[in-house]
């Protein structure tokens, strides 16, 4: 990283005296007016903008997405070509033609307009990644409910399987725990970003594996604390499927 800095450093140095070199080289004291000074400024601008950018794009931040990073290689190369030609087309050919005033606000409409593509790139950049985060937090936590389900079916399963407790449950589930793992894995995003579902879920949740344990450890009757794990387990697909 340290040798990508020091060479775009050393090459934007480097255009910039060479530039101011040649501006004042090529160009007689006579003509070193406050249009020269423009001319000068609004050409390092250029220079410090293409490799500013360079730079900008190999650092790779994680915050912008690649295809924002082309639609703003694009804005930039459509902008320092309009700069170049105004830039060029004034001082040669057109400053008997055109007033001074028409080639600045040329350059002032110009840079406005790229700030405004510009910004508008980096919001919807900002917007696309927001979402993108929004999105991989839902699906973090519909996994963590989906894993703890599957470990809660498979200890309850081998319970049901050691006691001889038989469900009966339809489309070949293994255990009613299967039927919310089922459900919870083809859940629509918007009803897990829903606060109150996620409390309710984790509380569903929290219950199940209590009842389990209660389960698992009891000498007492576990059928009736099957029947419990089957409430609740169908009353939270209910709850579930009344989100829709």
């Amino acid at each position: 990283m340290k040798n990508r800095i020091n060479i775009s450093l050393v090459l934007t140095l480097v255009s910039v005296f060479a530039t101011v070199f040649l501006f004042y080289y090529l160009i007689n004291k006579e003509s070193q007016n406050s249009l020269f000074l423009f001319n000068l400024g609004y050409t390092i601008f250029l220079e410090i903008l293409f490799f500013g950018f360079i730079y900008f794009a190999k650092l790779g931040d994680n915050n912008i997405l690649g295809a924002t990073y082309s639609v703003l290689g694009s804005i930039l190369i459509i902008y320092l070509l309009f700069g170049i030609t105004i830039l060029l087309g004034f001082n040669i050919i057109y400053e008997n033609v055109i007033a001074v005033k028409w080639y600045y606000s040329s350059i002032i409409i110009g840079t406005l307009l790229t700030i405004i593509l510009s910004g508008f790139s980096l919001k919807l950049n900002n917007n696309l990644v927001e979402s993108n985060k929004r999105e991989k937090k839902i699906t973090l936590s519909r996994d963590s409910y989906v894993q703890n389900l599957t470990y809660l079916q498979s200890t309850y399963a081998t319970i049901l399987m050691e006691n001889k407790i038989d469900e009966k449950l339809e489309s070949g589930y293994s255990s009613v725990i299967q039927k919310l793992t089922n459900k919870l894995s083809f859940i629509d995003q918007k009803i897990i970003e829903n606060s109150d579902c996620t409390i309710r879920l984790s509380d569903s949740i929290g219950t199940l594996e209590n009842l389990i344990k209660e389960m698992k450890n009891s000498e007492l009757d576990k059928t009736s604390i099957q029947k419990q794990i089957t409430e609740l387990v169908n009353d939270t697909i209910f709850y579930l499927n009344s989100l829709k």
